[in-house]
């Protein structure tokens, strides 16, 4: 495999960023014996690679130290991803660390285009549960898709060649990002979306097995998926609990528990990922899921998780209105 795999790092001892990034390369390794994998880290993160933290980066065979911004932990990581390819040498397939891989991905050596990546949860904006929402944000940074159908792209997983025009493309993506950044909109794929626009459409579209977005429309890649991309944190998850187990933190608690040591039960989990789903869930579309995703639908459910006076009074109306009707019905 010619194609270099690189991670970006930022991380602390409160977050699971690197007990993802474990995961994440020893099912590089696991598939691709002879994968060359680069870990961009920030300073501060490098700092605390100390005692086990240290050992997370065991199948990591380069690291790459660069000195960031003083910023928020979050803000350095997007400074960080912006920044790669004029930090890193050859071709690279970038990949977030909440990712798991299932296959050999040398033929990622021969696809063709200088930048490509997947559509942001495999759907154009105008059937995109989130489209309205992720429009708002663009707007937010200073542009607007052209069109309703606008392919936005997914940042998690992008082959990227040692090209001009890939760094004509990043450093426009770094100064928009650093642009809109200073508006209040500290997230990075809006402002891949105005690069891509500004340097003339330079991104192509990846097959979605790529980067199959396990908990936004990726059930129709799965089977072939390569990469399983499962959300660090996803605004749709209002519960903190999914059906796919790699997402919930409690998995990850449990790598940092071992001391940065991946156990051999969990080592299975990895090999057989398409299997570690949580026994009881339903998959919905269409009617219902509009109803869930809609603002009313996050309403109720947040206030199910906070137990909130509103919902708890909404759900004793909702009882008495079903009382009322079955006590009508039983007595015609």
């Amino acid at each position: 495999m010619k194609t270099k795999i690189v991670y970006s790092l930022v991380s602390d001892a409160k977050d699971h960023f690197l007990e993802q990034l474990l995961i994440s390369t020893y099912s590089i390794k696991l598939h691709n014996k002879d994968a060359h994998i680069v870990l961009v880290i920030d300073e501060e993160s490098n700092k605390e690679l100390t005692d086990d933290r240290q050992k997370a980066l065991v199948y990591v065979d380069e690291k790459i130290v660069v000195k960031t911004p003083e910023l928020s932990k979050k803000s350095r990581s997007r400074w960080l991803k912006t920044s790669i390819r004029q930090i890193v040498q050859g071709d690279y397939l970038f990949i977030d660390t909440d990712t798991i891989i299932t296959c050999d991905l040398s033929e990622i050596d021969d696809i063709d285009g200088k930048i490509c990546a997947v559509l942001d949860r495999h759907l154009p904006l105008d059937k995109n549960q989130r489209g309205e929402t992720i429009i708002k944000q663009c707007k937010r940074s200073g542009w607007t898709p052209e069109t309703q159908d606008y392919k936005y792209f997914n940042s998690g997983v992008m082959l990227v060649r040692d090209c001009q025009e890939a760094r004509a493309l990043y450093q426009e993506w770094h100064n928009i990002w650093e642009n809109s950044y200073q508006r209040g909109i500290d997230i990075d794929q809006p402002a891949l979306g105005l690069a891509n626009r500004q340097t003339g459409y330079q991104i192509r579209e990846l097959c979605g097995v790529w980067n199959c977005q396990v908990l936004g429309n990726g059930l129709r890649y799965m089977y072939d998926a390569k990469i399983l991309h499962y959300y660090n944190s996803d605004s749709r998850s209002i519960l903190h609990s999914n059906p796919f187990v790699f997402s919930n933190i409690q998995f990850q608690h449990q790598i940092k528990e071992a001391g940065y040591q991946l156990t051999r039960e969990i080592k299975e989990m990895i090999t057989s990922p398409l299997r570690q789903f949580a026994t009881s869930y339903e998959i919905i579309a269409d009617e219902r899921l509009e109803a869930f995703t809609s603002q009313v639908g996050s309403f109720i459910m947040r206030g199910y998780k906070q137990k909130s006076i509103l919902y708890r009074l909404l759900n004793l109306y909702v009882r008495a209105v079903i009382a009322v009707k079955d006590f009508v019905k039983s007595h015609k």
